[in-house]
């Protein structure tokens, strides 16, 4: 059956009084084996079995059927939709290596396989390199990214290989060597008003639902206090443990987060603001010589600065025949 939906104000929906112009999207509605299932026909990238394909979740839709009245609820039991990363630092010696195998499963694995498809990959493959020269500027590929696509159960799996050659920075006001890690998926995971003063009820990223891994081997005995961190409030969950194997010099990482309500209630932005100060998602290291113990020294070196590279294109089409030509220096 056909369901009347908003892209836009689906989840407050229920609050406005009946009237047709509240409607700008239509999705279908299947009854199978008595339980509910929506697919939104205009959705690109999907796979899956019934049980993995990603559902269609607009909040609220108004089921076009005889007999029928009212909204329906389209909040889904359970959301399998999620991102698991691991991360693997290998930073013994100046070769560091760093390896990420990020594994998206149902709707997740869908938005992902739009971006993977095709020469796709390789633009994204570039994007991840502009952003990790930001933090580790001698940063190089070791192998291009590869692709591992289960589409009967929807799992999809990106893997990054780098060498990041010396992951240390010299940090002159602290006069010693930093190595940041970040939890990228996180970070996007979740975020923040810009004024935390607000009369309208505020959009959260939902679902989402996110775990990273990290593994740091160190060159020298890694013996600093490990710490947990736990914030389980209305409008999200956070969790952040540590644990370290001495024996491999290894500090174990894992994070863990998920919001609960796709939507805010404008006087509770205050309070959601205050909360989100609980969540980390980067991790610094501090340390004279990080190479000393094994006959290396780290490079003093200044913040790396990037120079500024101009590039000129010239484009010559010929469209005096049928297959047009484009030559491009």
């Amino acid at each position: 059956d056909p369901a009347l939906v908003s892209t836009q104000d689906g989840e407050t929906l229920p609050e406005h009084g009946p009237n047709i112009s509240a409607f700008n999207h239509m999705i279908i509605q299947v009854i199978h084996d008595q339980k509910k299932n929506w697919f939104d026909a205009t959705f690109t990238g999907q796979s899956g079995h019934i049980e993995h394909v990603s559902q269609a979740d607009y909040g609220y839709g108004l089921v076009i059927k005889e007999g029928e009245e009212g909204l329906q609820s389209m909040k889904p039991l359970e959301q399998k939709g999620a991102i698991h990363t691991q991360q693997h630092y290998d930073l013994q010696d100046e070769n560091a290596t760093l390896e990420i195998t990020t594994t998206y499963t149902d709707f997740q694995a869908d938005r992902m396989r739009k971006q993977v498809k095709g020469r796709k990959i390789f633009e994204l493959q570039e994007n991840h390199m502009r952003y990790y020269e930001k933090r580790y500027p001698d940063i190089a590929l070791q192998k291009p990214h590869q692709v591992e696509d289960d589409k009967q159960r929807n799992i999809l799996s990106v893997k990054e290989h780098y060498m990041l050659g010396n992951a240390w920075e010299y940090d002159k006001d602290e006069n010693e060597f930093v190595c940041v890690f970040e939890c990228d998926e996180l970070r996007y995971a979740y975020k923040i008003p810009e004024k935390n003063k607000r009369t309208a009820p505020f959009a959260m990223i939902y679902p989402s639902h996110v775990t990273e891994e990290r593994e740091i081997i160190f060159p020298y005995s890694y013996d600093e206090e490990v710490t947990t961190k736990k914030e389980d409030n209305d409008f999200f969950y956070y969790e952040k443990d540590e644990k370290i194997d001495k024996e491999k010099n290894t500090l174990i990482q894992k994070y863990s987060f998920y919001t609960k309500n796709p939507i805010i209630d404008a006087k509770d932005v205050p309070l959601y603001i205050e909360k989100t100060n609980n969540i980390f998602t980067n991790y610094r290291v501090w340390h004279s010589d990080p190479y000393d113990k094994s006959g290396l020294k780290a490079k003093q070196k200044l913040p790396h600065e990037k120079q500024t590279v101009y590039t000129h294109a010239k484009q010559f089409y010929d469209l005096k025949e049928k297959e047009a030509k484009l030559t491009v220096e």
